[in-house]
């Protein structure tokens, strides 16, 4: 059974006590490297065994964190090596990132975004929960778009809330022309759209793939991902800078992670039910 991996529990712990540690103690994004190189390694190892389990393969995994690394790696280039501004608009990292760098692409960063990425991906899981147990069973493509969709404004969302910090610490900062579509608290507009555009495809294929379903393991195991993702809008909301960014990370990040755990509370109850009754008529 995947909920008895004590792999899966022991780097869920380990990655959750490391947002802790960064919500009590405000840690930016620069701040206390040992901590967030445990954090970032945790949270990678708890999101591929959980993927793994929740998949029945180790294929599907690799694919999703192969095809982020490639999408994002290449556009990333793109924009910070030869300064085309496709996707995100003209930018450079900073000396921090800058160190760890492969051709010009943060390793750290690179490796840090499968995390949230699955992450998301079980948030959209338990959203898309009462649309699964009322609704006709819809075609494999049409159920791959719409949960694509959601996926990538899910993990959208976490840009939103991170990618403001960035300039103010130092990680990144974007030159003058990517500002020609306005501003959002200091960040290009473009650079959402950008997210958008590259995160899509590699949702997509995964989704039709069938490597991102809902996880069966008992609804702690279900609940995981969507913890995790809860835990870094908490450390996000501690460390924002301003009121308002606070409220779009309560928006944007809080308000999908408690209709999903909802959700999910609702199909355990609805379905200890029906076991209920089943039993009873028997």
């Amino acid at each position: 059974m995947p909920t008895k991996t004590p792999l899966l529990w022991a780097t869920l712990a380990l990655h959750l006590l490391c947002l802790t540690h960064h919500s009590l103690t405000a840690t930016s994004l620069s701040g206390n490297p040992l901590i967030g190189a445990i954090n970032l390694f945790s949270s990678l190892l708890f999101s591929f065994t959980h993927h793994t389990h929740a998949s029945s393969s180790i294929a599907l995994p690799t694919l999703l964190l192969v095809m982020q690394a490639v999408g994002w790696g290449l556009t990333t280039y793109m924009d910070v090596v030869l300064q085309r501004g496709w996707f995100f608009g003209v930018h450079a990292f900073g000396d921090a990132l800058a160190e760890h760098a492969v051709l010009g692409v943060p390793m750290g960063v690179l490796i840090g975004m499968y995390p949230v990425m699955y992450a998301s991906t079980g948030v959209t899981n338990l959203l898309l929960l009462p649309g699964k147990r009322t609704s006709r069973k819809a075609s494999r493509v049409i159920t791959a778009l719409a949960s694509a969709a959601i996926d990538t404004l899910i993990f959208t969302a976490y840009d939103l809330c991170i990618d403001p910090l960035g300039p103010a610490d130092g990680m990144w900062k974007w030159d003058r022309s990517a500002f020609v579509h306005g501003a959002y608290f200091g960040v290009p507009v473009k650079n959402y759209y950008g997210w958008l555009i590259v995160n899509f495809p590699t949702f997509f294929v995964v989704r039709l793939l069938g490597g991102v379903g809902r996880a069966r393991g008992g609804w702690v195991f279900e609940a995981a991902p969507v913890v995790a993702y809860a835990m870094n809008a908490v450390w996000l909301c501690r460390i924002a800078p301003f009121e308002e960014l606070r409220l779009v990370t309560v928006g944007v990040m809080g308000v999908p992670v408690v209709v999903a755990l909802a959700n999910l509370v609702l199909a355990r109850w609805e379905e200890d039910e029906r076991i209920g009754l089943g039993k009873k008529n028997r």
